[in-house]
């Protein structure tokens, strides 16, 4: 087998670390989960069973920061969730690496690598303190144990033992844990080993990853919220098509926006290069491994529109396709080449440097956005949420529509979902309340209401007066 090229590891790490510096506050679902590993040191196993997130990368955040503490000096819980997110993150070049060796060959391996490496949002999503970069890790992982040791000729049987099926089902089953659509490789790599006709294998793939996942809905139903088998998609679901007045139309709506937001999640060049690729690499049969890339995300392609489309979730499972897109980046290249020399061999001119270039510029477009567009400055969410929670009493709440600023502010942030104008002001409302923070022009709220409880429009800390977004954002205090 081919040495793995260490320098992608590198190149990854590099970009990862880049983004992180990028990215000073989480996203919206990032400050979930680092309340999660908070309430975990402080509460116990059971707060990991009061959310609709899943469990696994809260409890690695958790044990980041566990780590930091006992390090000198005051340990930022953001550094925690990026750490427990990116370093796994970057790990994942190897095992990708692998599974694409053993289904294609080492060039393939190597640009596919190198895809992943500069991706956009494979990058910032680990930045921004999300699930995914653990869930990349578990399921380039995985696939690439289950696939075995052969290399090369995808008609070849490389079903792995017993022991590896097991292992790789643990491993499935972590992915689950981490988010929703994981159970898609337990499902996806029994049917497969089925078709294999490898059935002790199988059964102890299937069996190992379902053990693992039931651990969440037993947990839930330990912990008195019923045998829920994912929390997350029966939240999503409530949000979704369940509370459309029309399901199907929301399922169609939704549908057409999901190549959009799959491009926007998996790379502008890199989307059309694995589409193509899997339609001329899909697997011929149930047998083929290369049924492990695809199945996933086509399952997932089913059921997003039920739900809210959004471009994470395209990278997820969308990780196991680069291999396509690696094979269709090297047929270009190899065209290229082609061409370059057919055209000095006839003595015509070629522009530039030929075929050299094209790699050097497609990895700029795929990495462009990357290098040229920043992540929004969101940090006067935490600075007027940190200021908030030095003044503030310890038993008053605060009302707002920025999950981000009631993190910061020490608050519990509230579900993933919009905030419309009679929750926020139901918030308020409350005798506990002492402040309305809102983003002006997001949720509107009649002020007269808000006059009429006490609030009265209040100025910005001297600190945050200057800051650019200041305008953007309404105090109100009582």
């Amino acid at each position: 087998m081919a040495r793995f090229p260490w320098i992608l590891l590198a190149l990854a790490a590099l970009l990862r670390c880049y983004g992180c510096v990028l990215t000073p506050v989480p996203g919206r679902d990032g400050v979930h989960y680092l309340w999660l590993a908070e309430a975990l040191l402080r509460d116990g196993p059971a707060a990991l069973c009061e959310t609709v997130f899943h469990p696994f990368y809260p409890v690695l955040t958790a044990l980041a920061l566990v780590a930091g503490n006992a390090l000198p000096g005051e340990f930022d819980p953001i550094h925690a969730g990026q750490l427990a997110a990116a370093l796994p993150a970057t790990l994942a070049a190897v095992p990708l690496w692998r599974l694409t060796l053993r289904l294609f060959d080492a060039r393939i391996a190597w640009w596919t690598t190198l895809l992943y490496a500069v991706g956009n949002w494979l990058v910032r999503h680990p930045a921004e303190c999300l699930s995914e970069g653990p869930f990349f890790l578990l399921v380039t992982a995985s696939s690439a144990t289950l696939v075995g040791r052969r290399n090369g000729s995808a008609a070849a049987d490389p079903a792995p033992t017993v022991a590896g099926a097991a292992l790789a089902g643990t491993l499935a089953g972590l992915a689950f844990l981490t988010r929703p659509e994981g159970f898609g490789l337990v499902v996806t790599g029994a049917i497969w080993l089925l078709a294999a006709r490898r059935h002790k294998v199988a059964m102890a793939f299937a069996l190992s990853g379902t053990l693992v996942s039931l651990l969440l809905p037993l947990g839930m139903l330990a912990n008195g919220h019923g045998f829920t088998l994912t929390p997350k998609a029966a939240f999503n679901w409530d949000v979704g098509a369940g509370a459309a007045g029309t399901p199907m139309r929301h399922y169609f709506e939704q549908w057409l926006r999901w190549p959009g937001d799959a491009w926007e999640g998996l790379g502008y060049l890199t989307f059309p290069l694995l589409v193509f690729g899997a339609i001329r690499h899909r697997p011929r049969r149930l047998s083929d491994p290369r049924l492990l890339l695809l199945a996933p995300f086509l399952a997932q392609v089913a059921i997003v529109p039920l739900l809210k489309s959004h471009h994470r979730f395209a990278s997820g499972l969308g990780v196991l396709l680069l291999p396509f897109a690696g094979a269709v980046f090297v047929a270009l290249l190899d065209v290229t080449r082609r061409r370059a020399t057919a055209a000095r061999e006839r003595s015509r001119p070629v522009i530039g440097c030929g075929w050299q270039l094209t790699p050097v510029l497609l990895l700029v477009l795929a990495a462009g956005k990357l290098l040229v567009n920043p992540p929004t400055d969101r940090t006067i969410e935490r600075d007027l949420g940190r200021w908030l929670r030095a003044i503030r009493p310890a038993t008053a709440t605060i009302a707002s529509d920025m999950p981000r600023l009631l993190y910061f502010a020490g608050l519990r942030p509230p579900p993933p979902r919009r905030i419309d104008a009679a929750e926020l002001l139901a918030q308020a409302t409350a005798e506990t309340c002492r402040f309305v923070v809102q983003k002006r022009g997001r949720t509107a709220v009649d002020r007269a209401e808000l006059t009429a409880l006490g609030y009265r429009e209040a100025l910005l800390p001297a600190s945050l007066a200057n800051h650019p977004h200041a305008t953007e954002i309404l105090l109100l205090q009582r």
